[in-house]
């Protein structure tokens, strides 16, 4: 409840420190009084209490050591007529028979204190003591005769004297308390009424102030002390700031006119740079890509005209192996076997003259001969072009099964051929070389995975493998995979090394597919 003290209003702390004062410390004050005034009475009960019976113990021994009833009950009906004393009791011990219980002798009490029952002396209780109850003070003096413990005497004191005392100061504390409570509530409200009113009107004016932005509402005086003249220039304040304020909003409203006009001309001036930079952006682009393609197209041409010496070199031999496997066919008979193998030499070497010729051809820009093609034969004839079947344990899988392609046959084959020739390499020659080939329609192309069992390709290489005349093998010219990377481009495909580590490589093909490619014009180069 108190945690929040500080978030209260003036009046409630006015208020919480009136109940401080009038009820907390009047009553700390009271019961200090009542609790000093009563212990220090108290103490003189017990002195007197124990003076009277240690005076009472010496009178009464010889009517006690000699069995003088009369006697000792005179003594304590005189002592009994003390309006505080409320029973006397003599007890007796027998001299001769130490072991008997003491007996009682004499006793003397108050109408109220008879109906009430004896206490029982022991052995602990036979002796000088004192013991306060809740309404009364027992004192316990043995009578002595001679230095012979002759008998007791027990006297009770009443402490209705002392409750009564009690009961009178209780009275005046709670007569003080109820006047200083009236006092502070009525200070309260007076202090309230001159003190707190002038306050709540500045609070009241300066929050309708603050929630309404208007500056015309002023403070009403309502007295002539220093709060009336903290009102006045309160007011006089708030005169000032409006005539401030009045002057900021012209100046602020001048400002705002300046801004947008300059924010409009910055804002033509940002338009204008950012349509130039946009231009520099794409011609910067533009630049750069005509670099690139120049020096691709410089290295493709230099690898062109490699390809077409080394074809034309290749044609003269190829020329002379075909004339003599003619001649050697014209010397053999049409059974013997060799005829089949002179055949097949024939047969390949006719294929090599036409994958050389498309090279060439291509090298000189002509035209793609596209037709349509099973994505499965083509990977079969490039095996078998390579005589490869023993070596190459292959298998193919496709989405849906019979996929077509439309490309140039004889070139997409030698593609095939280059990657597998690869894949052969980069194994132990001593072991087989697993090739699968996976494909799938996605979209408007089809995607080609290539994967073999091979050692890998190292990772600082596999981004420069298809960049013309870059090469690792010692034996090696760098065009293998090159020209695969610039057939594909002239199919408008891709290819990429997905994956490859020392268990094996994914080579990544995509290419558009039959569909797509028919709509469109012949592919050129």
């Amino acid at each position: 409840m108190f945690r929040n003290i500080s978030h209260w209003s003036f009046r409630g702390k006015l208020l919480l420190a009136a109940i401080v004062l009038s009820l907390i410390l009047p009553t700390i004050g009271g019961v200090v009084l009542v609790n000093q005034t009563t212990l220090s009475h108290k103490e003189l009960i017990f002195e007197n209490a124990v003076e009277l019976a240690s005076t009472v113990a010496k009178q009464i021994y010889p009517a006690v050591e000699f069995d003088d009833e009369e006697t000792a009950t005179e003594i304590i009906n005189a002592i009994v007529e003390n309006p505080v004393i409320s029973s006397v009791e003599v007890w007796k011990f027998d001299i001769f028979e130490p072991h008997n219980k003491p007996y009682l002798f004499v006793m003397s009490s108050t109408e109220e204190q008879k109906d009430k029952p004896l206490l029982k002396l022991t052995e602990s209780t036979t002796q000088d003591q004192e013991k306060w109850t809740n309404d009364s003070l027992l004192v316990q003096r043995i009578v002595y005769s001679q230095n012979q413990q002759v008998g007791l005497i027990r006297m009770n004191r009443s402490l209705f004297d002392l409750q009564s005392m009690q009961n009178d100061y209780k009275n005046l504390t709670l007569t003080i308390w109820v006047t200083i409570v009236i006092l502070v509530i009525i200070l309260s409200f007076w202090l309230e009424k001159n003190l707190t009113k002038p306050l709540l009107e500045l609070v009241n004016v300066a929050e309708k102030i603050s929630t309404k932005n208007d500056l015309q509402i002023r403070a009403t005086k309502l007295t002539n002390d220093e709060f009336g003249r903290l009102t006045s220039v309160f007011n006089a304040m708030l005169d000032s700031i409006g005539d401030a304020n009045t002057k900021l909003l012209k100046s602020k409203a001048e400002v705002d006119s300046k801004v947008i006009e300059r924010t409009d001309d910055l804002n033509k001036a940002n338009k204008q740079l950012q349509a130039e930079i946009k231009v520099r952006i794409k011609k910067n682009k533009e630049l750069l890509s005509l670099q690139n393609q120049l020096g691709k197209h410089e290295r493709f041409a230099s690898v062109g005209q490699v390809s077409s010496n080394i074809a034309h070199e290749l044609r003269n031999p190829m020329a002379a192996i075909r004339n003599s496997v003619y001649f050697l066919r014209k010397s053999l008979s049409s059974t013997d076997k060799s005829i089949e193998h002179l055949d097949l030499i024939d047969q390949q070497l006719s294929e090599s003259d036409l994958v050389i010729k498309r090279l060439l051809d291509i090298t000189k820009g002509k035209a793609l001969d596209l037709r349509e093609c099973k994505l499965k034969d083509l990977c079969h004839d490039a095996i078998e072009v390579l005589d490869l079947t023993k070596e190459i344990n292959f298998s193919y899988n496709s989405e849906p099964e019979n996929l077509k392609l439309f490309v140039d046959k004889l070139l997409f084959r030698q593609i095939l051929s280059n990657l597998f020739i690869n894949s052969i390499q980069s194994k132990d020659p001593f072991s087989q070389t697993d090739i699968s080939v996976f494909a799938e329609r996605v979209n408007e192309f089809v995607d080609i995975s290539i994967v073999d069992n091979g050692s890998g390709i190292p990772t600082e290489l596999a981004k420069r493998v298809f960049e013309p005349l870059y090469t690792s093998k010692k034996e090696g010219f760098g065009l293998g995979l090159s020209l695969c990377a610039d057939l594909l481009e002239r199919h408008r495909g891709v290819i990429e090394i997905k994956e490859t580590s020392p268990k094996g490589t994914i080579i990544y093909i995509r290419i558009p597919h039959l569909e797509k490619t028919k709509n469109k014009k012949q592919i050129h180069s």
